[in-house]
């Protein structure tokens, strides 16, 4: 089946779409100080959903995991922070771009999944377990659609945050990015599993199904013994 091979490809192209790490040099190198701190442990990676406003979300992810920022790492925030958001708006579109194709594949290898299991229905072949398949790879990509429309706020709030006058709202915002885009790579990591492991597998059996089917079917080729031609006997002397 050529739609087969579609969803194949499509599966091959989809994971080479990685997304970019999010403005790494931002981080600024934890100050020294002689005084016992209390090292805090940074919550796990969790995407809530996005507050109303950006004051909202930047307050928001401040409080998660930017509370206890040093007067010493804000200032160097300051620093290094404008030259983070103009490369935070070139990466901004390179997302998007990279997020409209990755979203297109997905789209063509669920509509041509559904062809085939409409192929199969009518060929009379049983599609409870490619169905299942396709369910779970159907919950699969919505996650994913809500999960990096939430990674693309994070990266415009953390672009749009006036990091200068608030420091510590910055670093909120980039390791709120941080962890939502921890959220798609496991996404996009499942849909891959599922295509691969789930998907692939049961069409190719089908493929093979319907190959030792029409062998079998085929019908065998029937000879046939020429008449012999009459010859004439008792000539002349």
């Amino acid at each position: 089946m050529n739609k087969i091979k579609l969803i194949v490809s499509m599966a091959l192209v989809a994971p080479f779409l990685s997304v970019a790490p999010v403005l790494a040099a931002a981080t600024p190198t934890p100050a020294t100080t002689k005084t016992t701190t209390t090292t805090t442990t940074a919550p796990a990676p969790t995407v809530k959903p996005a507050a109303t406003t950006l004051a909202d979300r930047i307050a928001k992810n401040k409080t998660t995991y930017a509370a206890t920022l040093s007067a010493a790492d804000q200032a160097k925030l300051k620093l290094k922070c404008k030259v983070a958001q103009i490369k935070g708006k070139a990466y901004a579109v390179t997302l998007t771009d990279k997020v409209k194709v990755r979203t297109e594949n997905y789209t063509k290898i669920t509509t041509t999944l559904s062809e085939v299991i409409a192929d199969m229905k009518t060929a009379g072949t049983d599609t409870k377990a490619i169905e299942a398949a396709q369910t779970e790879l159907t919950t699969l990509i919505a996650s994913y659609t809500t999960d990096v429309a939430t990674y693309q706020t994070a990266v415009a709030d953390l672009n749009d945050v006036d990091c200068i006058v608030d420091p510590a709202g910055f670093k909120g915002a980039l390791e709120g990015a941080r962890a939502a885009r921890v959220v798609i790579a496991k996404d996009a990591k499942d849909i891959r599993t599922t295509i691969e492991t789930k998907v692939l597998p049961l069409l190719k059996e089908e493929k093979a199904d319907t190959k030792t089917t029409t062998t079998t079917t085929k019908p065998t080729p029937t000879t046939t013994t020429p008449t012999p031609t009459p010859t004439k006997t008792g000539g002349a002397q």
